[in-house]
């Protein structure tokens, strides 16, 4: 008894803590370290309870840990000194916070539903603080997107913010067509929160956000078709989308500078010194290097040695990018490819199917929100930064818990 006890305190700790954590990420990245210790104790304490034979979470341990065993030897190789010694902290922090959601949050959907509603308003009022921003200084900033720039978000940089958005919306979706949400009030407060968070996309988030977004509820959609033959019903919804798309594009400038720059972008690619004023230009131009190192380093580099190696990938295919438009990977594959060699890749793409074997057939709120993390993690590495380590954590357990069968169920 006193067993069950401990792991209903531990539970009610770790939601709070994880609530504190997420709203931290927009002020203070000390309070979300310290929330990233507080759930690995907390897992660490309740260890016991954590099903790790059960067959759909095996496979997902084992890719977590080989992420782990990957960064941690090539930490060892180099004495753990730089960024290879930081990532050690970083990734067993994403482990151990991960398997803290997956033990703590397998609860009542009502619990989940009331803890998905804390984390989405949050992030409404984030997005009305960056709209406030936005519309007090309107013509400058909408000046400024033409040139590739970002609507600014507080403390947050505008990608992980898109991303964290566009998993909002289709979490909010879930809670009312899943039937997550038991209680009318919950249901309307979720429609609330998701208009006014995807309205609010449309003008703050990145177009990484934007992209992942429509890619995925449009896969989302399709799956939903094939699986429930329900094919009016997806049609309106996709006729919605569509007409709301062209609705925004008519209303918000932000989201018109958006697109005319994402045109000029793509006109710009082959063309030299233009492309160093537009970022999916200099992305490829990213792409492009990281793939010549892999190719060359097929054990990789090392994370030491990852900003030298990108510039003699540069210097390889003669880039006309300017030295300060050298980014790195910006792309999870690659990233892990060119630091870990094919080891890293292999690990990667484990872990994405580790992830899409956790659903089950009819899931398709999870897959819609599987493509939407895999579309993401082709435009950025989230899996190098503390703050989109904290959200994962967070929304992967969540996501698996709320929309996916569990096997007691089956």
């Amino acid at each position: 008894m006193l067993g069950k006890k401990w792991f209903a305190v531990s539970s009610n700790n770790y939601l709070l803590i994880a609530v504190i954590g997420f709203i931290a990420l927009w002020f203070s990245p000390f309070i979300v370290s310290v929330a990233t210790v507080l759930c690995g104790l907390l897992f660490l304490l309740n260890i016991r309870s954590f099903q790790f034979k059960a067959s759909k979470i095996r496979l997902l341990v084992v890719s977590l840990v080989l992420l782990a065993i990957v960064v941690l030897f090539d930490a060892a190789y180099s004495s753990f000194a730089g960024l290879s010694g930081d990532k050690v902290g970083l990734i067993l922090g994403f482990l151990f916070s991960l398997f803290s959601g997956l033990l703590f949050l397998d609860t009542s959907k009502v619990r989940l539903v009331k803890f998905a509603l804390i984390l989405c308003s949050a992030v409404v009022v984030v997005n009305l603080i960056a709209l406030t921003n936005y519309f007090l200084n309107k013509a400058e900033i909408d000046a400024l997107l033409l040139q590739s720039k970002s609507i600014p978000i507080p403390n947050m940089h505008h990608i992980h913010f898109g991303i964290i958005n566009a998993m909002c919306v289709i979490l909010l979706l879930g809670v009312n067509l899943d039937s997550s949400a038991r209680y009318s009030s919950q249901k309307k407060l979720a429609i609330v929160f998701g208009v006014f968070i995807f309205i609010s996309a449309h003008v703050l988030s990145s177009r990484t956000g934007l992209l992942s977004l429509y890619v995925a509820m449009l896969l989302g959609a399709t799956y939903y078709a094939s699986y429930s033959k329900n094919y009016v019903k997806v049609g309106l919804i996709l006729m919605g989308l569509a007409l709301f798309s062209v609705g925004s594009y008519s209303w918000s400038n932000s989201l018109r500078n958006k697109i005319a720059n994402s045109l000029e972008d793509i006109n710009s690619w082959g063309l030299s010194e233009e492309i160093n004023h537009k970022s999916m230009a200099m992305r490829i131009e990213a792409y492009k290097a990281s793939a010549t190192v892999l190719w060359s380093h097929p054990l990789g580099v090392g994370a030491i040695k990852l900003d030298d190696q990108m510039e003699e990938g540069y210097t390889a295919i003669s880039s006309p990018l300017w030295q300060e438009n050298r980014i790195g990977p910006h792309n999870q594959l690659l990233e892990y490819g060119v630091k870990y060699g094919w080891i890293g890749v292999g690990v990667v793409l484990l872990f994405f199917v580790s992830l899409f074997s956790m659903g089950s057939r009819g899931s398709y709120i999870y897959f819609t929100f599987m493509v939407l993390l895999i579309v993401s993690l082709q435009f950025e590495s989230l899996l190098e930064r503390q703050t989109s380590l904290y959200f994962l954590a967070l929304f992967l357990p969540l996501f698996i818990h709320l929309f996916t069968r569990k096997e007691r169920d089956e």
